[in-house]
Parts: structure tokens; C-alpha cells; sequence
């Protein structure tokens, strides 16, 4: 035991009588040190962790507080609870924070949550440095951390600092060689072209097809695979475009529309030619919220359910499985542009 604690202690950045409260918490919880099990001494501790007797004793007064140890005369601290639940401190870092989608999910978090997580958000907004200065401050202060991570190659040595038990990543796979942790991932290709399968009976009424894809705006590229894929499939012709292409809008046609400021674009040059949506063109965007079940009397989507994702990280918060691994279904909600 302490050996473990000093060699942990010697490159944690958390204050280090916090630390040792919480590594002892810990091998409580795990069983390792059982109800009646003595602990070693201020002096035994100190020095072999090299570091000061008060550092030693605040955090055995700690272990007193919350009821999990004694002082006994003659004996030392004795262990006397074989559980302690604590507030699990967790520090969240999304992509963007200010977009529908997000605040769905992390309106499931909140909302399932119970009173048992402190949660901290933050954002790195797609910059890489914003990104890897997030993680290096918060390394050693959560217990747990839940990730979206990157997939620029220079923010995995970050990603790989963080204990593998104690993290999770979401959203879209990174690949990040060595990384084995907790994955709550949607797929980004099988499921987006099987959701676009399901929406292949109202669609064959459609003879050219258009994907709008802009890179900045950071979906996943395996989507254009999966769309041309689709469109080959079914001999359809299909054209992508990184931004809306008013002169390719005619009757007809077929819109896949990743981002929503496309798709005001899209509705408003065809408010100008005259033209319905449904009737004489179709659209599927990309991220449903509870704004598309109003616009156009309802945009049809294709998304997976982030406040459910934001669900399922609450469960892991209050039950951590550091072998979950599991993929969220997209899926195809028709309504009344297709």
C-alpha cells in the first residue's frame, strides 16, 4: 500500500493530504483495506511518502470526519466502515457547449444525475492547444472524466495521461492507439446509412440527390462515405457540395443537410422559387431538436437521442463500468419534408 500511495503521490497535482484521504477511501471501497484493518502510522506514512506529519494527520482527521476511521489507544487509526459512498467529483469536457444538440444532452445528464455527482463543464470548441490546456488542468483533480475527443493525432498524449479506469469518451471514435477506457459512441457510418434505409420508401420519388457537407463544420467525414455508398446502392445520382447550391434546387431533387444554417438557406430560396418542400423537393437534416419538430411543419431528421446519451452518462456516473462500451442508434424521425 505504500508504496503505491508514494509512487501516486509523487505525480498527482492534487493537494496531497486531499490525495491520500482519497486513496485511502478508495482501497476501502475495493475491499482492500477491511473494517478492523489498521492503518500505518503518521510517522510510517510520512516518511515513506516523504512528506511533512501535519500533511499525514489533516488527512487522517478527514478519514475521522466522514466516520471511516478511529483512533485507538495503543493501536493507532483503525479502519471501522467497509463502504463510503463520496460525492464523485467529474469533470466533463463536450465540443461545443451553445448548440441545441449539447444542451439536450447535457439537460439528460442534469436531469438524471441524482444528488450523488458533482459535475464541472467545460468546451475546447474543436481547438486542439484549448483542448490538450483542458485536460492538463484537470488531470488529477476529478475522479472520473467524460471526454469528446478529437481526432487531431496532437491531443492523444493528453487524452492518455488520464487514468484508463477513470475515463470515458463520447460521441465519435477517435482512435487513439493504447486508449481502453469507457466508450459511449454512435457510429457514424453503419447506423447513418442504415437510418437512411429506413427512409428509402419516401425518397425513390426523388431523381437527384445532394449532400451538404461543409468540413469546418466538423461532422464526421465517414457520413459522405456512407451517403454516396447509400445513393450507389440504390442508383441514384448524388452529388456532394460543401455549402447550399442555389442553382442545383429544382423540382426533384433530394437534400441530406448536415448543418441548420444550410438548411435556412435551403428553405428560403425555395419560399423564393415557389417550390414545396415534400412535393417538389425533399430534406433530411442531420441532429434532431425540438426546434425541427416546428420548422416546415416539422424538418425530418436523422440523429441519435442526446438527451438518451446524456441518460446513459448519468447511469455510468452513479454506477462506473470502466469496461462499458456501448453504440447509440441513429435514427430516422419522418416528418413533413420527405
Amino acid at each position: 500500500m505504500l508504496k503505491k500511495l508514494a509512487s501516486e503521490l509523487k505525480v498527482s497535482h492534487v493537494p496531497k493530504s486531499k490525495f491520500i484521504e482519497n486513496f485511502i477511501i478508495d482501497m476501502i471501497n475495493d475491499g482492500k483495506l477491511k473494517k478492523g484493518s489498521k492503518l500505518p502510522s503518521i510517522n510510517e506514512l510520512a516518511n515513506s511518502c516523504k512528506i511533512a506529519r501535519e500533511t499525514v494527520v489533516k488527512s487522517y482527521n478527514l478519514l475521522k470526519s466522514k466516520g471511516l476511521v478511529e483512533s485507538r489507544h495503543g493501536k493507532g487509526f483503525i479502519v471501522i466502515k467497509s463502504k463510503y459512498r463520496k460525492v464523485a467529483n467529474v469533470f466533463v469536457l463536450l465540443d461545443v457547449m451553445s448548440n441545441a444538440y449539447k444542451e439536450q444532452l447535457v439537460r439528460g445528464i442534469n436531469e438524471n444525475i441524482g444528488g450523488k455527482v458533482q459535475i464541472t463543464y467545460n468546451a475546447h470548441r474543436y481547438n486542439a492547444e484549448a483542448f490538450i490546456n483542458c485536460i492538463e488542468n484537470a488531470i488529477g483533480r476529478f475522479e472520473y472524466y467524460v471526454i469528446f475527443a478529437m481526432r487531431d493525432k496532437t491531443t492523444f498524449k493528453s487524452v492518455l495521461k488520464i487514468p484508463q479506469n477513470k475515463l470515458m469518451l463520447l460521441d465519435v471514435p477517435a482512435n487513439i492507439k493504447d486508449c481502453n477506457c469507457a466508450q459511449i459512441y454512435q457510429n457514424s457510418d453503419t447506423n447513418f446509412k442504415r437510418a437512411l434505409s429506413e427512409a428509402l420508401p419516401h425518397l425513390k420519388k426523388y431523381k437527384k440527390f445532394y449532400m451538404v457537407f461543409d468540413p469546418a463544420h466538423h461532422h464526421p467525414v465517414e457520413r459522405v462515405d456512407a451517403f454516396k455508398d447509400f445513393c450507389n446502392e440504390n442508383n441514384f445520382h448524388c452529388e456532394i457540395l460543401q455549402s447550399f447550391d442555389k442553382s442545383k434546387l429544382e423540382r426533384e431533387t433530394f437534400w441530406m443537410i448536415m448543418s441548420d444554417i444550410h438548411l435556412v438557406d435551403l428553405l428560403l430560396f425555395a419560399k423564393e422559387l415557389n417550390l414545396k418542400v415534400k412535393d417538389d423537393f425533399g430534406v433530411i437534416t442531420y441532429d434532431d431538436t425540438p426546434m425541427k419538430k416546428v420548422v416546415a411543419d416539422g424538418v425530418a431528421t436523422i440523429s441519435i437521442d442526446f438527451y438518451n446519451m446524456g441518460k446513459l452518462v448519468a447511469e455510468q456516473l452513479q454506477n462506473w463500468n470502466p469496461e462499458l462500451k456501448l453504440t447509440v442508434d441513429s435514427i430516422f424521425t419522418r416528418r413533413s419534408t420527405v
